[in-house]
């Protein structure tokens, strides 16, 4: 394991602790690594949990997944 994958676990395991007290503090610090790890914007936009979820397709994928059903998969 190299030492920044120990660095990013320690950190994700220190904000599963502060969630645990404040949410807020907890979500800047995701946002923080997410901007260090430069995540594109809609992911970080989703970290943040400001606004609802939107449907939208799996990676590889132009269909949205409505049902994990395999004969009713595909909306």
């Amino acid at each position: 394991m190299s030492r920044a994958s120990l660095f990013l676990d320690t950190q994700i395991i220190g904000i599963t602790a502060v969630a645990i007290l404040s949410r807020a503090v907890a979500l800047k610090g995701v946002q923080k690594i997410l901007g260090r790890l430069e995540a594109d914007e809609q992911l970080r936009a989703v970290a943040k949990r400001e606004q609802p979820l939107v449907p939208a397709p799996p990676p590889g994928s132009d269909k949205i997944v409505v049902s994990r059903d395999p004969s009713a998969q595909f909306g």
